[in-house]
């Protein structure tokens, strides 16, 4: 009886599999049966603001239509979950063949994007939506990322500290995985159970210890800029010791620095950012940011398209269990080491983007 155990189990993973494939083409066809495929499918793509690093995944999305054959529609709220909910109610009542978006409010949004998924083709980047009926997810290695931060944060400032976290929200499950993984990083924790990420998120405004280092509180925005550059200025007000400030948002860096600059000590803190905006690059370069953790948001628009054209030309052979062909963009880090290759090849690929999309059909 014990060696058919394996058997077993096989079958049940089988049976599991066929199950989940039946579900999922039950809730992802029309009525009338399966889809045809699209030659020129009709896309939207829907990003969280009009921010510098949504800018890049429009030109992606851009590159990958032009690429691909597709037709694109890129469409810019004003960075608020409600707006970006009523830009998807408005894309809803058009006739698109598949939709990208990075939901802002993923709980609030989840019916909606499901509705659009029993009728269209609809994938997620950035930041996912688990619970809806999306088909797959295009994402940076959120886990890594934290990893990353926490790593350069352990070569600038060696011996400990007071460290200050700056983030729009936690709430999304980016933001959630970022935090949760670069303060586990720093206290040797590598496979977290359930409790312990909860209780990371309990209380973010008192101080928590994570190895040689305390966490002095997690200031959230709202992925509001200037309310980011007031929790920034209120950080070294409140902590006159401050070891480092660690900018987990793209727009939470500039606003480090600003307000570095502002109380006259710049250099004199630790800044750890994240993305590629062109004042975190400056800082680098002037030696004001430790480092920049960087995702890739031109190849996040990029694959999204590339997903959506997959899925109109039923050209995907996958079996869509959950989280089937989701990609995990790999991150990486940018200090004044390769910061000048870094620009270089930044500014290539912003150009050849442009002139794509300047020729002609």
């Amino acid at each position: 009886m014990e060696d058919r155990k394996p058997l077993l189990w096989f079958g049940a993973v089988i049976a599991l599999a066929l199950a989940a494939y039946f579900y999922h083409s039950a809730v992802n066809v029309s009525p009338a049966g399966d889809s045809p495929s699209i030659s020129k499918p009709k896309l939207a793509v829907i990003v969280g603001g009009p921010d510098a690093f949504w800018q890049e995944v429009a030109k992606g999305a851009k590159s990958a239509a032009d690429d691909l054959g597709a037709v694109l529609d890129v469409r810019v709220p004003d960075g608020t979950g409600p707006d970006q909910t009523a830009t998807l109610v408005q894309a809803s009542t058009d006739n698109f063949d598949g939709l990208a978006i990075s939901p802002l409010d993923p709980e609030a949004q989840t019916k909606l994007i499901s509705g659009l998924a029993a009728r269209i083709k609809v994938v997620t980047y950035d930041n996912d939506a688990p619970q809806s009926l999306r088909y797959s997810y295009i994402g940076s290695n959120n886990t890594q990322a934290g990893r990353l931060a926490a790593d350069l944060l352990q070569k600038a400032v060696p011996d400990g500290g007071k460290v200050a976290i700056f983030i729009g929200d936690n709430e999304r499950q980016n933001a959630r995985d970022r935090r949760h993984s670069f303060i586990n990083s720093l206290m040797g924790v590598w496979s977290p159970r359930e409790d312990d990420l909860a209780q990371l998120d309990a209380d973010l405004g008192e101080p928590r210890e994570a190895g040689d280092y305390t966490i002095v509180a997690t200031y959230l925005d709202g992925s509001d800029p200037k309310q980011a550059a007031a929790n920034a200025a209120k950080a070294l007000e409140q902590h006159s010791d401050l070891a480092a400030m660690v900018a987990m948002y793209g727009y939470n860096g500039p606003a480090c620095l600003q307000a570095l600059d502002d109380a006259g000590k710049l250099g004199e803190v630790a800044v750890i950012a994240f993305d590629e905006h062109e004042e975190t690059l400056a800082g680098i370069a002037a030696g004001n940011v430790v480092g920049a953790v960087v995702q890739d948001p031109f190849l996040m628009g990029y694959k999204s398209v590339e997903e959506l054209c997959k899925l109109c030309r039923n050209k995907v052979s996958a079996l869509p269990l959950p989280g089937a062909g989701s990609v995990a963009l790999e991150c990486r880090v940018v200090d004044q080491e390769n910061l000048e290759k870094f620009q270089k090849d930044l500014a290539e690929r912003r150009a050849a983007a442009e002139t794509a999309a300047a020729e002609p059909e």
